[in-house]
């Protein structure tokens, strides 16, 4: 036997839903409808959350692997450099690593590749609302022998250190943050930041 409930029985019937029916109907429905928005406004924050720390790991490899691609190379056909020409220097946030030059018409030609942080200018800062008072940001620039000038590799970078270890190894440590505030993340007014490091050894240093 199929079972109807009171209400179909009252609409067969003709006798319709009250008003105070159709409101508590209208309300749970309202519920449900806030309950399943909110959850749908978290999932996509989470979503979007992922992605810029996703973006800010990526932005960290990519940069260490393209200086340690340099640093590898340190003084290449070293014996090619003029006198006192160091395999790689050192200045605060700046890396130049120095090449000589393998073909014989050139002697004397240094290669050489250098990165180093600029910060951000105001209309820089501007793309970044809501950072905190005194966060500063760079720009990890890379310049060649080759390149017109320097050129802007990666961005949101917060800090660089190089640190040698014994004659031929370095250790670079970089601090890479996300391009905007997380409302779910407390700290640093919702910036997000990522440290990593890469120890590189110079295959062409003596140790």
């Amino acid at each position: 036997m199929i079972k109807i409930s009171n209400w179909t029985r009252r609409y067969l019937a003709g006798d319709g839903f009250t008003l105070i029916e159709l409101l508590i109907a209208l309300l749970i429905t309202a519920v449900l409808a806030a309950a399943a928005f909110q959850f749908y406004i978290t999932m996509q924050q989470q979503v979007v959350t992922q992605q810029d720390i996703s973006d800010m790991q990526q932005v960290s490899r990519s940069c260490l692997q393209e200086i340690g691609k340099a640093v590898r190379m340190a003084g290449y056909m070293a014996h090619t450099l003029p006198p006192g020409t160091l395999a790689y220097e050192i200045s605060g946030d700046s890396l130049t690593v120095n090449m000589g030059c393998d073909d014989p018409t050139c002697p004397g030609l240094v290669h050489y590749v250098r990165f180093f942080l600029q910060e951000y200018d105001g209309d820089d800062y501007a793309k970044v609302p809501f950072r905190p008072d005194g966060m500063l940001i760079y720009k990890l620039m890379k310049e060649t022998d080759a390149s017109i000038g320097p050129e802007v590799y990666a961005d949101l970078i917060t800090s660089i250190t190089y640190t040698p270890i014994g004659t031929s190894e370095l250790a670079i440590t970089l601090e890479v943050q996300t391009a905007k505030g997380d409302e779910s993340f407390e700290t640093n007014n919702g910036f997000r930041t990522f440290v990593n490091t890469e120890r590189v050894t110079m295959r062409n240093v003596s140790l």
